[in-house]
């Protein structure tokens, strides 16, 4: 996650364009207001998940302290969120729960810099967690795999030390690590955050097998700027957070987009611009690649300010959840699905 500390104007500069999909769709943003202290940005949410019918939060930082082993994830029930849309009333905070964490003798990734970063739960209630340790003696992030398990009551997770192992790296790039993982079938897949043309030599996501315990690679096709999120849609498709600030031009050297210009054609000019949006990508046992057939799925709403989008979730009748992490603020919205 960005320590991004500017809010800036976003500069609408002209640029040709061959892609059919040259002005994104937009959908009908709403905002699902949060109580106060639990919008409050020192959480820093970083992903988002559903599970038997409520919206898990997931903050990066989610404990009182750093020296603390106990933290809490957040849940909104999804028919608490029909009721909410349909009353129209947006000032007022909707009711959240919290789920309690047991991470005994992990207090190391509670830090600055540090923290969770996605989460995967699957239905037997097993729940999955990538963590990002960052060193300023290394200058770049290193991220780990952890698992745990739901109460039966539902009301807590205990995570298991000995589960806790590194995942190998695509990249060594300052403070970029996996802000994604999605379980299918009994492969967990990582996927590093940028995987653009010009920073990749090996275009790969890793995957780790439940039954095997052991790591193997998978062909990514790059794309340019941050993966932030997933969310997955069926057994071979998913959906991506696909972020992009101009002030990471230098780190992140963006190729031309493939999703929004021709191939071959230079955008330079618009890097100035901030890209947010959802795409999506189809899985086989081979590669990981995007599906050109899907419209991206614009998401700033507001044409002065950049909004960083770290959560992503999707429910197949109500829609696209997204959460923001500090920038501008802690922002929780649904994109309602129209088909």
């Amino acid at each position: 996650m960005r320590i991004i500390i500017l809010t800036l104007l976003v500069l609408f500069w002209g640029c040709s364009s061959n892609s059919q999909f040259e002005n994104y769709k937009h959908k009908d943003f709403r905002e699902i207001k949060l109580p106060e202290e639990i919008g409050n940005v020192k959480f820093e949410y970083s992903g988002l998940t559903i599970f038997e019918n409520n919206l898990i939060l997931l903050p990066q930082y989610p404990f009182s302290s750093e020296n603390d082993s106990i933290g809490y994830l957040f849940s909104i029930p999804l028919q608490q969120i029909k009721n909410y849309l349909e009353k129209n009333e947006y000032f007022i905070p909707i009711e959240v729960d919290s789920i309690k964490l047991n991470l005994e003798e992990l207090q190391q990734f509670n830090s600055s810099g540090s923290g969770l970063e996605a989460i995967e739960i699957d239905k037997k209630g097993n729940v999955y967690l990538s963590i990002e340790s960052y060193s300023l003696k290394k200058d770049f992030a290193e991220a780990y795999f952890l698992q745990g398990k739901f109460s039966e009551d539902r009301k807590s997770i205990k995570f298991d030390k000995n589960s806790l192992i590194q995942i190998p790296s695509v990249n060594h790039l300052p403070n970029l690590s996996y802000e994604s993982l999605i379980k299918y079938g009994n492969d967990i897949l990582f996927i590093y955050e940028a995987n653009g043309k010009n920073i990749s030599k090996k275009h790969i996501a890793y995957k780790w097998n439940l039954e095997q315990q052991k790591f193997s690679e998978i062909l990514f096709e790059p794309i340019e700027y941050r993966i932030t999120d997933v969310a997955k849609e069926s057994d071979s498709t998913f959906f991506a957070l696909n972020y992009f600030w101009p002030g990471e031009l230098e780190l992140l050297k963006p190729s031309s987009d493939s999703l929004r210009f021709h191939k071959n054609e230079s955008n330079a000019s618009c890097f100035k611009e901030s890209v947010e949006r959802i795409v999506k990508f189809k899985v086989t046992n081979k590669a990981i690649n995007i599906d050109y057939s899907f419209e991206p799925i614009n998401l700033k709403i507001s044409n002065e300010v950049i909004t960083n989008w770290e959560g992503l979730a999707y429910h197949k009748e109500l829609g696209y959840f997204v959460i923001s992490d500090t920038y501008p603020r802690t922002i929780l919205g649904i994109i309602p699905n129209n088909k």
